[in-house]
């Protein structure tokens, strides 16, 4: 997918009090993490420093950690990276965030088998295993399903987010993420993330609450949001439903979304004055030898995010 004035970071503007709640019920942040997380051995940097420096509301709080499209592995993702993000994970979970794992769908082109491997993967490398040698605080029992189709049918359309059918499945994508979900319940435990990006044509993915735990119906850019925020979820949905914003530029931008996002339904949201581009952060150039492609950290109106959604 996927930003102060807090813990000693360094800003180009100063950071706003505190606005007043804009909520009157509790919603939950979940923040993108996919930037590289280290500057230097057990040196946390950017939104992995602020994390772990800021507790979330309530103490309930989601970061989806995505070290290489997924869990890591290969010959681009060496053992120090491996140890970089165990450390990584394990200070932001200690200072009281759940991490989700990233796991991309591809609209349809990767398999069920395929994507359940990957939540496997997640299991073994940052499981039980890792917490019983003290590098993590908890295992990562939840999973944040990017790419995912939440069309009526498999049309092999870009244009609505769906793709050919999966290899070996039969059903239609909201059955696809019935049993994602189902294997995440049984195999991790945790919440399962799907996430389209938009509105999903089918309204089972809100209101059958065995397809997930929670639908990310929004992920785009301010301006697109302010043209169309989307529907209000707030009396069908029977999931968690969550709105993601990129290039909110101030406070009171990142104020309209949370009110307007809340009023259609979300109980799950993130706000970034990052554009999308920085917002991702792709570290590919580590994996080529080279420092992090970029640098992000939470917006500078982070505190005014956290109290609110308390």
């Amino acid at each position: 997918m996927a930003v102060v004035g807090v813990a000693g970071l360094s800003v180009a503007q100063s950071t706003p009090a505190a606005a007043t709640p804009v909520v009157s019920k509790p919603m939950t942040l979940i923040v993108p993490a996919y930037q590289y997380p280290l500057s230097a051995p057990d040196t946390l940097q950017g939104i992995w420093a602020d994390l772990a420096a800021n507790p979330p509301p309530a103490g309930k709080g989601y970061v989806i950690a995505n070290p290489s499209s997924g869990p890591g592995s290969g010959s681009f993702f060496s053992s120090s990276d491996y140890t970089n993000y165990l450390y990584a994970i394990g200070r932001v979970q200690a200072a009281g965030w759940t991490v989700l794992g990233y796991t991309p769908t591809g609209y349809g082109t990767r398999s069920l088998s395929g994507i359940e491997g990957g939540v496997a993967l997640w299991k073994s490398r940052y499981g039980t295993s890792q917490v019983r040698t003290g590098k993590l605080e908890a295992p990562v029992t939840g999973i944040f399903f990017d790419t995912a189709c939440a069309g009526l049918k498999w049309t092999g359309s870009s244009g609505d987010g769906c793709a050919n059918k999966p290899s070996g499945f039969n059903g239609s994508p909201a059955a696809f993420f019935t049993d994602l979900t189902s294997y995440v319940h049984a195999d991790l435990g945790g919440i399962a993330v799907v996430n389209p990006g938009v509105q999903p044509l089918d309204p089972t993915f809100l209101t059958n609450s065995a397809v997930d735990n929670a639908v990310i119906v929004f992920e785009d850019q301010y301006s697109a949001f302010t043209g169309s925020p989307g529907p209000d979820n707030d009396s069908s949905a029977v999931n968690q439903v969550g709105t993601i914003v990129w290039g909110a530029s101030t406070l009171s931008e990142e104020q309209h979304v949370v009110q307007t996002a809340h009023t259609n339904g979300s109980n799950l949201v993130y706000v970034t004055t990052e554009d999308d581009d920085d917002f991702y952060c792709p570290p590919g150039d580590l994996y080529v030898g080279l420092p992090p492609a970029c640098t992000v950290s939470v917006p500078n109106y982070f505190q005014s995010e956290l109290t609110p959604l308390g």
